[in-house]
């Protein structure tokens, strides 16, 4: 039926019958491509739609606005539902009362509308059609409804989307869930000329399945060879995967999961304006569908070209491309328990790639390939810092992308060692045989006494020992005032011993690092000094030091002072005998 304006006010230029019939029918005349000639080659013969049945008629005047005169209100300045099925059931009454033709026995109801109508009403499509019947009479008949705009009268794939639409059919989506992204699908995206895909031919009747295969005709570990025929070239062109081992899979859902499997290239006239991406390839449709009558959307899952397979992992099947041909392609299709075959020696294709046990590179080497070696352990029980752990309730099913993150995440060394200052190289541990030890740590706020310059010595201190020259006596010398030097060192037992405690504990903590690396050569030098020299006499000032107040380095290192004089022979022989070593020495030197 066509639409025309009656005024100027109105959008006008709607086709003539005589251009729609050159559209619709093939015949003398008629275009290249017609919509008799698109039903014909995609239905393999079985849907015909010619003038014995069909039927163009109009035009039909339709006012800009309509109100009150009948049971229906519309305005053309509107899309409103109530506008375009005004718009239809005003033309329909016209056609039957005004031009006295039956129009009740005709099934699908196409109202073509004048050039720019849909604009200036602010309809944003280019075609519209009712999913399924309007409205089913009590005879059984039934009424179905769609729109297409003038400016796309002439284009066949809108007329046969639209009243695809009428049939019970769906848009077709891509992988993604994108409408219209199905380009091998004529429910897919205008305007190019293709058929449909093959679960929409099962729900028209015109493709039926070379194969179901569900629990009963299709066992675990087992792979199936078809010889699948393209899509023209046979009715029987399809693998129907009815997946009942599932849940969802059940026949006996009300949106039960199943798969059309259908090879397609591009062919004829009328199925050869399809992407690349679909020809000479096995394609996988999902649709959720329980009858031929249930309007669910399809999806085109992938396209799989010969080498190639799809991998259904929720479910455990794949599909296999073999090899591909002008009238076809061999497919091999299986259901798998294992990704890669990790049950050796049970006689099972168990990863369905044809390969049985030892015959399976994964049985020769497993699959994943073991773990390497850890890596050297750092120090024992190093200080780490932990990183959070999964809570209890964590998803243990993550997907291996977020395990390999994981792992990688776990492989560099415990960030607290990364970031800890590296231990400065130049001073080893102190050495716990060394005599005395050095000064503990809390003393470090002054300096420690053995680091205390020497007493000023007389220019040339005689090598045996870099102290005053008064320090060795005669061993003759029996008095015991002046203390000799050993009795100064080690140091007595009441001193605190948790320096060689600390100099053990290696590595020590960053705070004792960091207070190394400030006097980084007091420790050697003193250690130095102290092996090339009896134990030094300040020990016994050192010991007061940590009893008194910080008491100055000088009376440190002096030896004790000599006796008090005395008076008489005795005194007099010691002080000679002491001026004659004095003499002797300054001799040696």
């Amino acid at each position: 039926m066509q639409l025309t304006a009656p005024s100027a006010a109105c959008p006008t230029g709607t086709p003539s019958p005589q251009a729609l019939k050159k559209v619709v029918f093939s015949g003398p005349g008629s275009l290249p491509s017609t919509l008799e000639a698109y039903y014909h080659e995609c239905s393999h013969g079985q849907a015909l739609m010619n003038p014995s049945n069909s039927l163009v008629v109009g035009p039909v005047p339709i006012p800009c606005s309509l109100n009150g005169t009948t049971n229906y209100t519309w305005t053309t300045n509107n899309c409103e539902y109530s506008d375009i099925y005004g718009w239809h059931f005003y033309a329909q009454n016209h056609v039957a009362n005004k031009m006295k033709v039956d129009i009740t026995k005709y099934k699908f109801k196409v109202l073509v509308l004048p050039r720019g109508y849909t604009y200036e009403a602010n309809c944003k499509w280019m075609g519209l059609g009712t999913l399924g019947p309007y409205e089913v009479s009590p005879d059984g008949t039934s009424t179905a409804f769609s729109w297409i705009q003038g400016e796309s009268a002439g284009k066949i794939m809108a007329l046969m989307h639209e009243i695809g639409h009428n049939q019970y059919l769906h848009h077709a989506i891509d992988a993604k869930g994108c409408e219209y992204c199905d380009y091998s699908s004529l429910m897919g995206g205008c305007c190019n000329v293709r058929c449909h895909n093959a679960a929409h031919n099962w729900q028209l009747g015109w493709g039926t399945p070379l194969a179901i295969l569900n629990t009963a005709t299709w066992p675990r570990h087992t792979l199936l060879y078809f010889d699948l025929p393209a899509q023209h070239t046979a009715v029987t062109n399809t693998i129907w995967v009815q997946p009942d081992w599932m849940p969802y899979g059940t026949r006996d859902q009300l949106f039960p999961m199943s798969y059309y499997i259908a090879y397609r290239i591009d062919s004829g006239k009328y199925d050869s304006e399809m992407p690349e991406v679909y020809l000479y390839a096995t394609s996988i449709y999902a649709w959720d569908g329980a009858t031929q009558t249930t309007v669910r959307r399809s999806r085109n899952l992938a396209s799989v070209f010969t080498g190639e397979l799809y991998r259904n992992t929720d479910e455990g099947w794949l599909v296999r491309q073999l090899s591909h041909g002008v009238g076809g392609a061999r497919v091999a299709l299986c259901r798998y328990s294992e990704v890669n075959e990790v049950t050796c020696g049970d006689g099972v294709d168990n990863d369905c790639d044809g390969l049985v046990d030892d015959q399976d590179p994964d049985c020769i080497y497993p699959s994943p390939p073991p773990s390497p070696p850890p890596s050297p352990p750092s120090p024992p029980s190093p200080p780490r810092r932990p990183r959070a752990p999964f809570p209890p309730d964590a998803d243990t099913s993550m997907p291996p992308e977020w395990s390999r993150v994981i792992e990688r995440a776990s492989s560099p060394p415990p960030p607290g060692w990364r970031d800890r200052p590296p231990h400065p190289a130049s001073p080893p541990p102190p050495d716990s045989e060394i005599s005395p030890p050095p000064p503990p740590r809390q003393a470090t706020s002054t300096p420690p006494p053995l680091r205390s310059p020497p007493p000023s010595p007389p220019p040339s201190p005689p090598p045996p020992s870099p102290n005053p020259p008064r320090s060795p006596r005669p061993p003759q010398q029996p008095s015991p005032s002046p203390p000799p030097s050993p009795v100064r060192s080690p140091p007595p037992s009441p001193l605190p011993t948790p320096s060689p405690a600390k100099a053990s504990a290696w590595p020590p903590s960053p705070a004792a690092v960091i207070a190394d690396d400030t006097e980084p050569t007091g420790p050697i030098s003193d250690r130095n000094n102290r092996k090339k020299r009896p134990p030094p006499s300040p020990a016994k000032p050192d010991r007061k030091g940590r009893k008194l107040k910080s008491p100055p380095p000088p009376p440190a290192r002096l030896p004790p002072p000599p006796p008090p004089k005395k008076k008489g022979k005795k005194a007099k022989e010691q002080k000679r005998r002491l001026a004659f070593a004095l003499e002797r020495k300054e001799d040696s030197l």
